[in-house]
């Protein structure tokens, strides 16, 4: 997932990849619960 325009700032890539594992965990968990009210 790349941004169209690249940020001329520079980026914390720290920060960023904490970003990612909790938008991750997130897209997990709600898929999970998707599945689990699905009877899945």
């Amino acid at each position: 997932m790349t941004a169209p325009e690249a940020p001329t700032v520079p980026v914390d890539q720290d920060k960023l990849t904490r970003a990612q594992k909790a938008m991750l965990a997130l897209s997990s968990e709600v898929a999970t619960q998707l599945a689990e009210d699905h009877g899945a």
